[in-house]
């Protein structure tokens, strides 16, 4: 039986910490856009200090991919969760070829254990150091 974890969106003071960097103003902008979500406003830090965006820019680019037919109607986590993973894996595909390939493998594998032997192999002599960083790097993965 699986265990269930509830996560609530992050209060304004909670995400200061997270962004002690910015205005209240600006973080209470972030908090809006992705409902207060941590793992949107983690995606959304990380976003930032990887392409140098202000955090008008980063809304500006979100609103723009907010359009996506997919996430019209998508009610339980709004229209926010698809347009923060869309710009994050987006930037991963055009920038870290090898390592959007490789997360494109990850759906298939058991995600309770992924022996070191076959993580070599999918990464085909390539170094996991070089191939998963980037993904860690955005709050993809963690190893």
């Amino acid at each position: 039986m699986a265990l269930k974890t509830l996560l609530f969106p992050l209060k304004k003071e909670e995400a200061k910490s997270l962004f002690q960097e910015l205005s209240s103003e600006e973080v209470s902008l972030l908090i809006n856009a992705s409902e207060g979500y941590p793992i949107l406003l983690n995606l959304a830090k990380r976003y930032m200090e990887d392409s140098h965006l202000t955090v008008k820019e980063y809304l500006e680019e979100l609103r723009q991919k907010g359009t996506h037919p997919l996430w019209q109607s998508e009610e339980r986590y709004g229209k926010s969760m698809g347009a923060a993973f869309e710009l994050t894996l987006k930037r991963i595909q055009e920038q870290h070829v090898e390592a959007f390939e490789f997360l494109q493998l990850i759906p298939y594998l058991n995600p309770d254990c992924l022996p070191l032997t076959f993580l070599d192999k999918a990464l085909q002599n390539r170094t996991r150091l070089n191939t998963l960083a980037p993904l860690e790097k955005a709050a993809l993965l963690q190893f």
